[in-house]
C-alpha cells in the first residue's frame, strides 16, 4: 500500500488488491500519457485502476481480470 500526503493534509491511499485492481482512495487527478486530464465520471473518492490491461474501460477496472487470470 502506498500513501501520499498532499499539501492540504489530505491523504491519498493506493491499495493493491490480490488478483484485482489498484484501489485509489482520496481526491486525485489522473493524467494521460499525453498530459491531458482523464475525466473521472464520478465524484467518488475511490477509483479502481486496471492492472491486467484487458479492461474495455482502461485505465479503469471493469472486472475483466476475473476472466483473464492475467494478474496476481
Amino acid at each position: 500500500m502506498v500513501e501520499y500526503s498532499e499539501h492540504d493534509g489530505q491523504l491519498v491511499t493506493i491499495q493493491v488488491t490480490q488478483n484485482g485492481p489498484y484501489l485509489v482512495k482520496g481526491k486525485v487527478k489522473l493524467v494521460n500519457t499525453d498530459g491531458s486530464d482523464v475525466e473521472l465520471k464520478s465524484n467518488n473518492e475511490v477509483i479502481a485502476l486496471c492492472r491486467c490491461t484487458g479492461s474495455k474501460n482502461f485505465p479503469f477496472c471493469d472486472g475483466t481480470h476475473a476472466k483473464s487470470k492475467k494478474i496476481s
